[in-house]
């Protein structure tokens, strides 16, 4: 049972009009249902605003980021993130006399060598970006292409060639396929020549 908030007659539960006034009943359990729909509708707006916010924030932050780094800086980094990405792609492969293989960079020495290279360049030019440091990274950065330019001149470097007749060699070398991996490296590799070498040449300037 209700009370009417005009005349105070009792009513039924679910009666909409007073009986004795005609007054509208109000009923509390419906404004509550209201109440909480619009709060839950307000929370999610709210949840939906604060995402939008962490998203343009993210987005804003990468696009300083860039705006900070200076053309040099771009061939460096970018460098760096295709000799890594080459690394982890194959180099070479081969298929001949029942031997069928594919060399990824990094299970080779020189594939880990070259990320080596690349990381230490990376780490000089947080750290130590001064004349003579910047010169030891444009030496890492060409030697980075020396090793990719090394498999075009011959693929079989990543062999252990003593285990292999010379004939089976030359088998093995008209079989052999560069693989993307390697063209990546040196594709790298000359990224980070180039930014080095300009950023040198504004030092001796």
């Amino acid at each position: 049972m209700v009370e009417c908030s005009a005349c105070g007659a009792e009513l039924q539960s679910e009666a909409e009009f007073c009986h004795n006034c005609g007054n509208s009943v109000e009923h509390s359990t419906d404004r509550g249902a209201e109440t909480t729909g619009q709060e839950e509708q307000s929370n999610s707006k709210a949840s939906l605003s604060e995402v939008e916010k962490e998203d343009v924030s993210d987005d804003s932050a990468f696009l300083d980021l860039l705006s900070n780094l200076s053309v040099n800086q771009v061939f460096i980094y970018s460098g760096i993130i295709v000799v890594g990405v080459g690394s982890l792609l194959p180099w070479v492969g081969f298929s001949a006399l029942g031997f069928s293989t594919t060399f990824i960079g990094v299970d080779t020495i020189d594939g880990i060598s070259t990320v080596g290279m690349a990381i230490a360049v990376f780490i000089i030019s947080k750290t130590a970006w001064r004349k003579e440091f910047i010169a030891v990274s444009l030496l890492l950065s060409a030697a980075i292409v020396v090793v990719g330019l090394a498999y075009i001149n011959d693929p079989l470097v990543v062999l252990d060639k003593s285990r292999f007749t010379t004939g089976q060699l030359r088998t093995f070398r008209a079989s052999a396929n560069l693989k993307s991996g390697t063209y990546l490296t040196i594709f790298g590799g000359v990224s980070m020549v180039v930014g080095t070498f300009r950023e040198l040449a504004k030092t001796v300037v």
